[in-house]
């Protein structure tokens, strides 16, 4: 190893430009005695004298892991930078910071360490980062999620969720899609190895898969693929309660047009923009979280804390305005093809 780190820096060294000795880094992968040890660090400190040798839990690459000890300060370093950038999510709009916490600095923070490293192994830091992104949640939208509304809220949209992704529930499908992406390239780099046999952490993940889900994909270098099978698994447990409400509330947020407001962008002038309380009301009736205080409403029957019973009370304001707003456009709508139509009075 250390004849072909003088190769390479000879060679550059005559194409141009030169290594910079203070910024390169030792890494001793093998087990070796103390003795070994100190001799390989003082053969290369007599070609490189400003290496420098990080422990194990610093080695990366690129930004990624390269040892087992490693992964949980970097997923550490990821969740307080992700806390730092957040609390300044409450100085605008409620519906613009869901948007750019769903989109932005939650998961897509996080999908290129997961792809690299095996995160699937560090559960605790996983279960922190959760935590963290549930909290400023429920910060932002002023909705509280118990036990049995977070799943369905981490769930992707087109699986009735919110979208706000869980990091504990996307480790093995990005790192199993990952290393079956690339595993051609690993193949032509190590011929040696076999690549019908799974090594290391990629077993690892393939034994943590099978004891979670009954099936695989047949696209393995496909994230997406494996994210799909891991989702239905979850929602279709989520379905299999004794709950009726959760499960009649799971199958209509299936709907698509449930959760259009979430993907629109939250532009205030053509009405795209949800209010604060709007945007409570909204997340609460798709996750079926809490959005009042049981109370007596007008009517006389008591309002329990899901607040379903003003969407149908006779006696709930807001149903005639929003009434006399549908008849108003379908007879807008009629009068452009010139069908005669009168609204009938109030």
């Amino acid at each position: 190893m250390l004849s072909n780190a003088a190769i390479i820096r000879n060679g550059l060294s005559s194409a141009g430009p030169e290594i910079n000795n203070s910024k390169c880094e030792l890494l001793i992968v093998n087990n070796t005695t103390s003795q070994g040890r100190s001799e390989i660090i003082k053969a290369f400190q007599v070609e490189f004298p400003s290496l420098s040798i990080p422990a194990p839990n610093l080695w990366q690459l690129l930004g990624s892991p390269l040892h087992q000890d490693s992964t949980p300060p970097h997923l550490e370093t990821k969740t307080k930078m992700l806390g730092n950038i957040i609390e300044n999510l409450e100085l605008i709009e409620p519906h613009q910071a869901f948007f750019i916490l769903e989109n932005c600095l939650s998961i897509p923070k996080f999908i290129y360490l997961l792809r690299s490293a095996p995160c699937f192994k560090c559960k605790k830091e996983l279960e922190v980062f959760d935590t963290a992104i549930k909290n400023n949640m429920e910060k932002i939208s002023n909705v509280s999620f118990g036990e049995e509304n977070w799943p369905h809220a981490s769930l992707p949209i087109r699986h009735a969720g919110l979208g706000l992704r869980s990091a504990a529930d996307l480790p093995l499908p990005c790192f199993l899609s990952s290393s079956h992406a690339c595993k051609g390239l690993v193949n032509h780099l190590l011929p040696s190895l076999n690549p019908e046999i799974p090594y290391g952490d990629v077993n690892d993940a393939i034994d943590d898969w099978c004891k979670h889900h009954d099936s695989s994909p047949l696209e393995k270098g496909t994230q997406a693929v494996w994210d799909d099978l891991a989702c239905r698994d979850t929602l279709n447990s989520l379905l299999n309660t004794n709950n009726p409400w959760n499960h009649c509330l799971l199958l209509a947020a299936q709907e698509s047009h449930n959760v259009v407001w979430s993907e629109a962008f939250q532009i205030a002038s053509v009405g795209n923009l949800l209010s604060p309380d709007e945007l409570r009301i909204a997340i609460a009736l798709l996750t079926g979280a809490k959005i009042l205080e049981s109370s007596r409403y007008r009517c006389g029957k008591v309002v329990d804390e899901l607040g379903l019973h003003g969407l149908s009370c006779t006696k709930n304001a807001g149903r005639f305005p929003r009434h006399s707003a549908i008849n108003s456009i379908l007879k807008r709508s009629l009068t452009r093809i010139a069908l005669p139509s009168t609204l009938e009075p109030d």
